[in-house]
């Protein structure tokens, strides 16, 4: 891992067309998704690809280092 002169993790910053794995707010598997707008290095718009096929907008979505319900993460 990549540590800051300050010694915080480096996290890469979102971009859009980016994939990103989604949280949702029941307990399955992390779902794709892509990032569609930047509002700042933590908060981006989604597009998330249910297994099912289908998609849904995700909006406001803030960034977790690790998987937590309604949350972006960078794939492991």
């Amino acid at each position: 891992m990549i540590k800051l002169p300050d010694g915080e993790p480096y996290i890469a910053p979102p971009t859009v067309g980016r994939i990103v794995h989604y949280q949702p707010f029941h307990p399955i598997a992390p779902l794709a998704a892509i990032v569609t707008m930047v509002h700042d290095k933590h908060t981006v718009n989604l597009t998330v690809l249910n297994a099912d096929g289908t998609t849904k907008p995700a909006l406001n979505v803030a960034y977790s280092s690790i998987p937590s319900e309604g949350c972006w993460s960078w794939p492991r």
